[in-house]
């Protein structure tokens, strides 16, 4: 099977992401990643938590 593109949007939607940080120690960090929805055609929107990310410094790799 062959794939084709047969509609490209001619405004596509903008993808924008922050990292915001939530805790910090000396073992670990917590960082929220967030990307922003817009809320109607004027361009107004809102951050909306994708995930939590935990960062542990040391340890084994799982």
């Amino acid at each position: 099977m062959k794939l084709h593109i047969v509609w490209r949007n001619p405004l596509p939607v903008r993808h924008i992401q922050r990292w915001e940080s939530v805790e910090k120690a000396a073992d670990k960090s917590v960082y929220l990643v967030q990307e922003y929805v817009l809320d109607g055609a004027d361009g107004d929107g809102y951050w909306a938590t994708e995930c939590e990310l935990q960062v542990i410094s040391g340890g084994h790799a799982a």
